[in-house]
């Protein structure tokens, strides 16, 4: 396996790096969830409205109550309100603060004085259709008072990615150095076979020269030659990576 390959399989799969990731998207979300209060609007009410208010006598006298030319009504004593109320509007937030929004609303007033046979509307009607534009002059004030959860939600965005660039690094470098670690081991353990197949020559070109009549000259030889054999083969089982195959750089 190349070097690139398990780079890439330790970005993937590294928990720390998924958690960065992460937290950049939801870093990025935020930013758009800050833009959105400035985005067209189209927005919609009703109001109900029932109030029953108990009158003084000067409120009774107001209300006709008093008049002796009316019938007396016991609920004239209670000054009646039942009202709707609708409106929809198409509105925009700019980043000067100003607020823009072109509505209409419609007002439906039933109430105890229409309610009287001298009345001319019952229920009375009330609309308005236009553009209304709101203008804050001290709080919300200016672009920079209206842009600071942008410009907050970038600075942590940034801040989430130099956090996952810096766990991005810290795993890649951590990769590379037991990637070498191996190749230096798997060069290790070929140098050491090599070496044990020149020990093992020796051994048996020692042993040949014993069975030649020089046998005594050489019995020195003959064990450092068997210890070294030993020691290299114990060596290599020692240091034999479990079934890893890795391809050294540049290949």
């Amino acid at each position: 396996m190349s070097l690139k390959a398990v780079i890439a399989m330790a970005l993937q799969n590294n928990s720390n790096i998924k958690g960065s990731d992460l937290g950049k998207i939801i870093e990025e979300e935020k930013i758009k969830s800050a833009r959105q209060a400035f985005d067209l609007q189209l927005d919609g009410g009703y109001l109900y409205k029932s109030v029953d208010t108990p009158q003084n006598a000067q409120d009774y006298a107001a209300t006709l109550g008093g008049n002796p030319f009316l019938p007396p009504r016991k609920s004239i004593t209670f000054f009646q309100e039942r009202n709707h109320t609708a409106r929809v509007g198409l509105g925009k937030k700019f980043e000067t603060g100003t607020i823009a929004e072109l509505g209409t609303t419609v007002r439906s007033l039933d109430n105890t004085l229409n309610r009287q046979a001298s009345s001319l509307l019952h229920p009375e009607w009330e609309t308005f259709t236009g553009l209304t534009l709101t203008q804050p002059l001290l709080r919300d004030w200016g672009t920079r008072a209206n842009t600071a959860g942008i410009r907050i939600a970038q600075a942590n965005a940034k801040v989430a990615d130099l956090e996952w660039q810096s766990q991005a690094a810290q795993v890649v470098a951590e990769v590379m150095k037991r990637y070498y670690d191996v190749i230096f081991t798997l060069e290790n353990l070929a140098v050491q076979r090599e070496s044990i197949t020149l020990a093992e020559k020796l051994r048996d070109d020692t042993k040949a020269r014993g069975r030649e009549g020089v046998a005594a000259a050489n019995d020195v030889t003959v064990a450092e030659a068997k210890t070294q054999l030993s020691s290299l083969l114990d060596a290599v089982e020692a240091g034999e990576p479990g079934g890893l195959t890795v391809d050294a750089p540049g290949r």
